[in-house]
């Protein structure tokens, strides 16, 4: 991965700061291009071109709620695996993320590691498919 434009790219879009920052760093150390967002706002504003490898989605955003997100980026980029994550850990909440289009749920606080191998996991499968 010595160029940009071998990277898999990752859009990552959750309104804390914090959780942005470190996402985008774990990622970069692993070799992704990051791309983040912290609206649905902003991410809909700009959104990369081209299709991301994996989208991280969190749920509770401002102006749109992730699951919304999610049905619509999965009506637009079908084959592109979307992990949400969230506080939101009551069964209902999973479900409605599944049924919104998710490929995976995490909950936060997350175990980076075990989020890392996921995002890894899916996109060696989306670039075989």
């Amino acid at each position: 991965m010595s160029t940009n434009s071998k990277k898999k790219m990752v859009v990552v879009v959750d309104d804390d700061p914090d959780i942005l920052s470190t996402l985008r760093l774990a990622l970069e150390k692993e070799g992704y291009r990051v791309i983040t967002a912290e609206s649905a706002v902003q991410l809909l504003t700009n959104f990369p071109h081209g299709e991301p490898d994996l989208i991280l989605l969190d749920i509770m955003l401002p102006w749109m709620s992730g699951y919304d997100i999610c049905y619509t980026l999965k009506k637009k980029f079908n084959d592109c695996p979307i992990i949400m994550i969230s506080a939101r850990s009551q069964r209902p909440d999973i479900e409605r993320g599944f049924w919104s289009g998710a490929d995976e749920y995490f909950t936060k606080p997350l175990d980076l590691d075990v989020l890392l191998e996921k995002v890894a996991e899916l996109t060696s499968q989306s670039s075989a498919t």
